[in-house]
């Protein structure tokens, strides 16, 4: 017997024991998952809807049915963490913790669902010593349902104009340092083989739902349920009796109508039977139905519970009750949420322990329908939404294309990388993109000049010939000091300050060598056309008029007839008679003979004043500086931008304002860009396969664009000439017609944040569809949106700058100043300012300059 008795028990300790593995045992002993934790940033725009965020939420329902053989045997429950946590240095933010076999799911579901969304992947968020802290309160709450779990919370079909996430996230701001709250919500959907016990009660109500029975007998805990139902019962029970008289009188006179016995009583039939228990009250229906509409969903098992770590302990009751309130907008006439305040499997597992390791209490949690889940937590919509510090992404994050994927190891320039959904994709630019010309927009700080000193530095250490014109003067300084070693001695340091050593740059020289006279014919109208746009960006319209700038090109040309001539030889023509009076003899074109003998000669003292002052008052300013005087009329100096373009020379215009002046360095950067487009012009000689790539960085180009600078970029492509472009901003530009024809022939603009509207509404037409309204001025420090448009191929993105991490060193800067002196500039004390003096000589004769023969002129 006693055998028997002992056998019994084994057997039911060994169906306990199974019983217990299979619902604790993978939890209790099973390994322990990896855990990925997911910041998730939303668009400031975005709206889904309450059924969208129920339908992102139902992909978990599909995850937690991919399980081994032995997952299955012991009970594993795929649990997912959702969490909002909130900090004063980190704002409100949306983490969504799993195991690292899903994640990768997760983020592609996430990335599909909503356009625009930032998943960055983080460490865990809570401190190692949360619970150690002595100071203040630190402490965890659980949560549970008041009533039972078939009972459905307070529907919120609509988030417009009401957001359930508004009142919560509303009570986690205002936090003082150090001080913390997260709501925390461990999921794991509800199957047959991990809920076996909550898919019998389903079962039955299910059941009980189809009879027809009624069910807040059965379910509700509310005592003025229960005493309501008590009438309804007692009418049931007196229908029933009354029932049962009316069915034994039918029989009887029914037997004694039909004596033989052969007639069926009325009532046996089952289709005329009346079921008192059939009979609802209205209060049962739409309890039924709601039950019903909850049970009809995915179910979730879950666990939620709060997060407090306050400085003291009535800031840690001031934000538990204000959470406690905000979770009232839940509560329906049935269920709400309440606190659990006693738990005995808290010895095992204890609050705090579970929320650090986002576990599922052992004791009975919340079972939550699909759309009570979404109501709880779902992504913010910022038309309802306006809690502050509720992190958002004002700018659109758009995915790198496919064409910078494929041409990765392609590129001719790679200075970015594109972050998309955890995804790192470099950007750069092919060959062919960059003879497009590039257009760089941005304001101060936002990291242009960062770009611009990694796509320089990376031309220079890849051997590519580069000219640099800098009107600040730091990026040159910085550039100076990570020039590689091997290309020192291609540096050219053009430092209009640098009195001691100046370079020679003559706004007239021009090399005639192997030039046809028409070829000559056309340089000269290329230098005149140049100086005069020069000239022209220092006077207003109203003082530079279609006579003086008559006057000035007939000057130039004429400068042009003799040999060697400077800035000073117009200064000359204009101002010393006898010198022009001689120079006029020896004049083959007869178009300028007739000018300076039939006209300039004509005109009265008055009027010749008028017209030649404001040139000769603006050139005699310039040269009024030694340092500018040494520079400009050396006739011919070292500096040769043929050789430079053509041999992959590296050119450093320092022409910083503060150095030399707004308008010294307005001319010398113009007077670089028109040497730099004449060089290039002259490639026309050379076969187009021989043409060696350069490229021209203008920063603050507006500082020297002129009137052929659109010319510039229009043409240079053919030459192997590509420009990059950068300023600050569109009202910098007062000639709007230039800023149009450079964006009609470039084929990359980028774009970086901007603090003028004007900006933004000018530039944003080339970024639509792509890019809305206010995202531009919204865009993160050294980031910035770019337009690629490369043959019929047209791809918009958004990409971060590269941190320039080369290390600079002032040797370096040393030496390539050294190098660059001793190659092109000339010592001061040569080139002395002559002094000029008060009366003019009697007479100056200009060395007749022997020419080829000018075609189309009359001998």
């Amino acid at each position: 017997m006693s055998q028997v008795i002992t056998t019994i028990i084994g057997g039911l300790f060994l169906i306990l024991l199974i019983k217990f593995l299979h619902r604790f045992g993978w939890q209790l002993f099973g390994p322990r998952d990896s855990a990925t934790f997911f910041e998730v940033t939303f668009p400031y725009n975005h709206n889904k809807s309450a059924y969208a965020n129920e339908q992102f939420l139902s992909q978990f329902h599909s995850l937690a049915g991919q399980k081994n053989i032995w997952q299955r045997l012991f009970g594993y429950k795929k649990r997912y963490s959702l969490e909002i946590v909130s900090s004063a240095k980190d704002g409100i933010r949306y983490i969504i913790a799993m195991s690292s076999a899903d994640a990768p799911i997760i983020k592609k579901n996430l990335l599909s669902f909503i356009s625009g969304i930032e998943i960055k992947e983080i460490s865990d968020y809570l401190p190692e010593d949360l619970f150690e802290s002595k100071s203040g309160k630190t402490k965890v709450v659980e949560f549970k349902l008041s009533n039972d779990f078939v009972l459905p919370l307070k529907k919120h079909e609509s988030l417009e104009g009401h957001d359930p996430i508004a009142y919560l996230a509303g009570n986690m701001t205002k936090l003082y340092p150090k001080e913390l709250i997260s709501m925390q919500l461990v999921i794991t959907p509800i199957g047959r083989s991990t809920h076996g016990g909550i898919m019998k009660k389903i079962n039955n109500i299910e059941n009980k739902i189809q009879n027809k029975q009624a069910l807040s007998p059965y379910l509700s805990n509310d005592i003025w349920q229960k005493l309501l139902a008590i009438p309804w019962t007692i009418l049931k029970w007196l229908l029933k009796a009354f029932e049962l008289v009316i069915k034994i009188v039918l029989s009887i006179f029914t037997a004694l109508w039909d004596s033989d016995g052969t007639s069926t009583p009325i009532l046996a039939k089952e289709s005329q039977v009346v079921v008192i228990d059939n009979i609802h009250n209205p209060y049962d229906q739409q309890f039924q139905n709601e039950v019903k509409e909850k049970l009809d969903q995915p179910l979730f098992e879950a666990s939620m519970r709060l997060l407090v770590l306050a400085q003291s302990k009535k800031r840690y009751r001031e934000r538990l009750s204000g959470f406690l309130s905000s979770l009232g907008q839940f509560s329906s006439t049935y269920q709400s949420f309440a606190i659990r305040y006693f738990n005995i499997l808290r010895i095992i597992q204890s609050p705090s322990k579970a929320f650090t390791s986002r576990q599922i209490a052992y004791a009975s949690n919340p079972v939550l329908s699909l759309s009570e889940l979404a109501s709880i937590f779902h992504f913010p919509t910022f038309d309802a939404t306006k809690t502050e510090d509720l992190l958002k992404i004002k700018s659109q994050p758009l995915p790198a294309p496919l064409s910078f994927k494929q041409n990765a190891d392609n590129f001719d320039n790679a200075f970015a990388k594109n972050y998309y959904g955890g995804t790192e994709t470099v950007i750069g630019q092919t060959l062919e993109g960059r003879r497009r010309h590039t257009y760089i927009l941005g304001a101060t700080g936002s990291g242009k000049t960062t770009l611009l000193t990694s796509m320089i530095y990376s031309d220079i250490a890849n051997g590519k010939g580069v000219a640099v014109l800098d009107p600040h003067g730091q990026l040159i300084e910085k550039l100076m000091e990570v020039i590689p070693k091997n290309r020192i001695k291609d540096v050219i340091w053009f430092a209009p300050d640098d009195d001691a050593f100046p370079i020679s740059l003559n706004l007239l020289e021009m090399d005639s060598e192997g030039l046809s006279a028409s070829q000559l014919q056309k340089q000269k109208s290329i230098v005149t056309s140049s100086i005069i746009s020069i000239m022209q960006k220092f006077y207003d319209e109203k003082f530079f008029g279609p006579r003086m700038e008559y006057v000035l090109r007939n000057t130039i040309l004429t400068a042009l007839e003799t040999p060697e001539p400077t800035i000073k030889t117009i200064l000359d023509i204009l101002t010393k008679t006898r010198y022009r009076k001689a120079l006029i003899k020896t004049l083959e074109n007869p178009v300028l003979r007739d000018y300076w003998i039939y006209e300039f000669e004509k005109l009265g003292s008055l009027q010749r004043n008028t017209v030649i002052s404001p040139i000769t008052n603006k050139i005699g300013g310039i040269l009024s500086s030694p340092i500018n005087y040494n520079i400009l009329t050396q006739a011919s100096g070292k500096l040769n931008f043929d050789e430079i373009m053509n041999s992959g020379k590296i050119l450093l215009c320092d022409l910083s304002k503060g150095k030399i002046g707004e308008d010294e360095s307005s001319f010398f950067g113009s007077l670089v860009i028109s040497k730099i487009q004449l060089a290039a012009l002259k490639r026309a000689l050379i076969p187009e396969a021989k043409r060696k790539d350069f490229y021209l960085y203008i920063d603050e180009f507006q500082n020297f664009a002129t009137e052929t600078f659109s010319e510039l970029v229009s043409e240079a492509r053919k030459y192997r000439l590509s420009t990059i472009l950068a300023h600050q901003s569109i009202s910098q530009i007062e000639n709007r017609d230039i800023i149009k024809i450079i964006l009609a022939n470039v084929g990359t603009v980028i774009c970086f944040k901007t603090a003028n509207p004007e900006d933004e509404q000018f530039i944003l037409p080339i970024f639509s569809p792509e890019v809305s309204k206010h995202q531009i001025s919204n865009l993160p420090l050294y980031n910035f949106y770019m337009k690629v448009s490369v043959g019929k191929a047209e791809d918009t993105l958004v990409a971060q700058a590269d941190n320039f991490t080369v290390k600079g060193s002032d040797k370096i800067a040393k030496a390539v100043i050294e190098e660059s002196r001793k190659r092109y500039a000339s010592e001061m004390n040569q080139n002395k300012q002559p002094e000029i003096p008060e009366e003019e000589p009697e007479e100056v004769k200009p060395e007749k300059k022997k020419q080829p023969k000018q075609a189309g002129l009359l001998p």
